[in-house]
């Protein structure tokens, strides 16, 4: 992009840096001899402008960029706010290298191509598409597109809408926050001489109480104990504790067609846009009512 400024330090020819996942939009660079004189250029709204302004920002210290992930924290001095008018495509080129970043992302996307496939089931040609996010037909079996072990675990007719299992989401030390454990004295449980407390002991406490989301079981002090708990929004580490954080799923879920690609193709962008769902925002998402299973 080329700036026009009224001060020489800030007009020029700006290079694609990257592309922000945070933020969004694309964050530019004015290379210089000397890195304190270097100017970064990004939209507005972005950088502490208006919204149709951009921001020329100070390169500082405190900067964290990583290009691969899409993070740029730019934390330098905001230099000036410019109206739109002063920015313009330039025509000088960039060079390669600074244009690297989007060769290698194209790369990352090549291998992932769409899948426009024929329903055997009907007359026409080329009548069913099927994205590797999309729940697997069940009529369709271990075929391609569908990869196969994703219907080893699938439920006997279940028609690939089921609850799935508990899964296990950390083993050690690390348990949900005490806060979130449940109320009324449902929350902890140890093992007596009157009563043995299993791991599967654990799991049907839990799926007993429907405020239930999340269970650990292990050993605290060396006593076999219990707990449930109605969320967990971080993992807290007791060193006196060694078992399996499990989560308990409730709602209706599904078996992908392929989870690696759906992690490739739009999980993954999704997850580094900071905007992560589990049911990935694809089709499955207008069905309402059902999610993803993923492997954990």
């Amino acid at each position: 992009m080329k700036v026009t400024h009224s001060d020489w330090y800030l007009a020029g020819t700006y290079c694609p840096l990257g592309r922000d996942a945070v933020l969004g939009g694309i964050v530019y660079l004015r290379e210089h001899v000397t890195p304190q004189d270097m100017v970064y250029l990004r939209e507005g709204s972005a950088g502490g402008c208006g919204t149709g302004e951009w921001a020329l920002l100070a390169p500082s210290s405190g900067d964290f960029i990583d290009k691969g992930l899409g993070l740029f924290e730019l934390r330098g001095t905001l230099q000036a706010c410019i109206s739109g008018a002063s920015v313009e495509h330039a025509l000088r080129w960039c060079s390669t290298k600074e244009l690297v970043w989007l060769e290698e992302q194209e790369e990352d996307e090549e291998g992932q191509p769409s899948l426009v496939l024929d329903d055997p089931g009907t007359t026409q040609p080329a009548d069913y598409w099927l994205h590797p996010c999309d729940c697997a037909p069940d009529a369709w079996g271990p075929e391609l597109p569908v990869d196969p072990q994703m219907y080893e675990h699938l439920p006997a007719n279940s028609s690939n809408q089921f609850i799935p299992t508990p899964y296990v989401i950390v083993t050690g030390q690390l348990v949900c926050p005490s806060r979130q454990l449940l109320g009324g004295g449902n929350g902890v449980h140890f093992q007596s001489e009157e009563e043995v407390l299993e791991p599967a002991d654990c799991e049907a406490r839990c799926r007993e109480q429907l405020t239930c989301l999340f269970f650990w079981h292990g050993s605290q002090h060396g006593a076999a104990t219990c707990r449930l708990f109605t969320g967990c929004d971080n993992l807290v580490r007791e060193f006196s504790l060694e078992g399996d954080l499990k989560a308990m799923p409730r709602s209706p879920s599904c078996t992908v067609a392929d989870a690696a690609k759906c992690w490739a193709t739009s999980l993954r962008r999704s997850f580094l846009s900071m905007a992560f769902k589990s049911h990935g925002g694809t089709s499955v998402e207008a069905a309402g009512s059902v999610g993803l299973n993923l492997p954990p």
